[in-house]
C-alpha cells in the first residue's frame, strides 16, 4: 500500500474503527481508519 490518510489525494477506502478502555478510572477512546499504520486493536 503506497497511499495513506495524509496523502494529498488518498485512494484508500474509509473504514473507521473505534474502541475504548477504562484505565484507572479514566475513559480513553481511540479512532483509526484505513491507511493508518497498525490500525487493528488487540
Amino acid at each position: 500500500m503506497g497511499n495513506y490518510y495524509y496523502s494529498k489525494n488518498p485512494e484508500v477506502v474509509h473504514e473507521e474503527k473505534r474502541w475504548g478502555f477504562d484505565i484507572l478510572g479514566n475513559k480513553i477512546s481511540f479512532v483509526t481508519d484505513n491507511g493508518v499504520f497498525s490500525k487493528k486493536n488487540c
